[in-house]
């Protein structure tokens, strides 16, 4: 086990003043720990004919600390964006095994990337003004080439080391060799999701169309039924249970099952209105689906809504549970959600449960979307008598003189 994996940008390395760097970080957490071996990994100082991919997911699955050295290669890098992927994952899964995130994730600025750093990592605090002006001005790398500013090298040196050696003592769980050769690139641009289009007046009615129903909380909601919410955001559209293996939010995948079926769809939280829009389009003969966050049926106001819908079954609507893998708290969730949907659980056609990864979801999502569709188009050919209105009797018409004709 490594003390230290060095994530850097084999483009900032065109001159030796990053592996310098390494070397001399290397000697100062050895000097504070006492280790005379395996204090960092650098990739670049494998043996000939090693796997790249193993001995890389090793380190990684197995060191104490993480110390990306940032720089706009760094955030542009497809191998820094998994490396951070993987490290990430393994941070969640020792939080879902243990309730605390280990705080183990040491950065440095080599040089200040253009334009900031992207959103995978915001979560980590951002320490340069502790090192001094120069250093949060200008990165690590400035202070080491210019002569004047050596002794600003030095002490941003001792600070650094002295992060890692406290971070090192509470580390992440070990979790063996992680699969760097399929994760996900965490710096690489998200995929847009279709746009949320207004319902167009006067558009032609039937199974094409599709309202999600979003039954999650933003983190001060969620806040109140939960103490583990990385899965959050601002609000109910920002729900992302499969987070951080899929960032995106739900309920904007779901759409793009809906797309893929040619579909139009809308999104709205669960309201009081739940039952209002579930008729109406029924009545249109258009479909709805409620995405649901188990743990979101801890939530008082949400329990009552979906205590008159369990009462009800419809044949334009369907259920789909979406569930976070792995997590401490999920037998709780279990039970509110069974007291909310109980009635609607035996049917599984139209409830899908334990859905644990986004490829599940939108599998159950476009199984779901075909039924109900299904059974529209299945009642809307039925025959129905046709009642005209007015009196059943025979109108009579009266002639002149009053004598029925």
């Amino acid at each position: 086990m490594t003390h230290f994996f060095f994530s850097y940008a084999r483009t900032d390395a065109v001159d030796d003043y990053i592996y310098t760097f390494f070397d001399e970080l290397c000697l100062e957490v050895g000097a504070r720990t006492g280790r005379a071996q395996d204090v960092g990994f650098l990739d670049k100082n494998q043996p000939p004919g090693s796997d790249w991919a193993l001995t890389t997911g090793g380190a990684l699955g197995t060191c104490d600390v993480f110390v990306p050295v940032y720089s706009s290669h760094f955030f542009a890098s497809k191998y820094c964006g998994q490396e951070w992927h993987s490290f990430h994952a393994r941070l969640d899964e020792h939080r879902r095994a243990t309730g605390a995130r280990p705080l183990c994730v040491v950065p440095v600025w080599w040089v200040p990337p253009l334009g900031g750093v992207p959103d995978a990592t915001s979560w980590v605090q951002d320490t340069r003004d502790q090192f001094g002006a120069d250093y949060a001005a200008n990165g690590l790398r400035f202070l080491m080439r210019v002569t004047s500013r050596r002794n600003a090298y030095e002490e941003a040196l001792f600070g650094l080391t002295q992060r890692i050696v406290d971070a090192a003592k509470a580390p992440a769980r070990p979790v063996g060799v992680l699969d760097l050769e399929r994760a996900p690139n965490a710096f690489a641009a998200a995929t847009p999701p279709p746009p949320v289009r207004e319902r167009p007046r006067g558009a032609v009615r039937g199974p094409r169309r599709v309202t999600f129903i979003v039954v999650a909380g933003g983190t001060e909601r969620m806040r109140m039924v939960r103490t583990v919410l990385e899965s959050y955001g601002e609000d109910w559209e920002d729900w992302r249970p499969y987070h951080p293996e899929t960032p995106d939010p739900l309920a904007l995948r779901a759409q793009g099952v809906a797309l893929a079926q040619n579909m139009l769809s809308w999104l709205q939280p669960l309201d009081e209105t739940l039952l209002d829009t579930i008729e109406a389009a029924r009545e249109r003969r258009e479909l709805v689906v409620l995405l649901v966050d188990p743990w979101a049926t801890g939530l008082e106001d949400y329990q009552r809504i979906l205590a008159r819908l369990n009462d009800r079954r419809y044949a334009n609507t369907a259920v789909v549970v979406s569930w976070e893998a792995l997590t401490a708290d999920r037998g709780t969730a279990e039970e509110m959600l069974d007291e909310c949907l109980s009635n609607w659980s035996d049917e599984k056609q139209v409830f899908h449960d334990n859905v644990q990864s986004m490829k599940e979801f939108e599998t159950a999502l476009a199984g779901a979307l075909d039924e109900i569709r299904r059974r529209v188009v299945k009642q809307a050919t039925k025959v129905r008598p046709v009642r005209e209105p007015g009196p059943s009797s025979r109108p009579v018409v009266a002639g002149p003189g009053g004598v029925a004709s």
